[in-house]
């Protein structure tokens, strides 16, 4: 899977389908989906976190193939991106208004929250 056109008009469902429909593809892992509020973490909202007890899953010190890469790109305390770790310090993610990409981990090491197990690989 190397690109992804967000479709619709509501990119803030499509930006983050776009990890979740790998994890079913690839790993067979299906992710609740939800509907986030725009600029939620302005408004103190902290989804990604907030759902890691209900996904089952754990926050883990080294990601493996599979595991979700929160990031804090804003300057706020809340994660407001997040990405899925393929392996060999590449990661799969979607930005706003942008394609689907692979990227180098490293480059984005000072943006990472944490990396988040799901459960079926604790």
């Amino acid at each position: 899977i190397d690109s992804y056109s967000a479709g619709g008009k509501d990119h803030r469902i499509d930006r983050f389908s776009r990890d979740f429909d790998y994890l079913k593809q690839e790993l067979n892992i299906e992710m609740p989906m939800m509907k986030f509020e725009p600029k939620f973490y302005d408004k103190g909202i902290n989804y990604f976190e907030d759902l890691i007890k209900p996904w089952g899953a754990k926050v883990v010190s080294e990601p493996k193939v599979g595991d979700i890469i929160y990031f804090m790109i804003e300057r706020n305390d809340i994660p407001n991106h997040c990405g899925v770790y393929l392996g060999e310090d590449i990661f799969m993610h979607h930005q706003e208004n942008r394609l689907s990409c692979r990227d180098s981990l490293p480059k984005w090491n000072k943006y990472v929250r944490s990396f988040v197990r799901c459960k079926e690989f604790i």
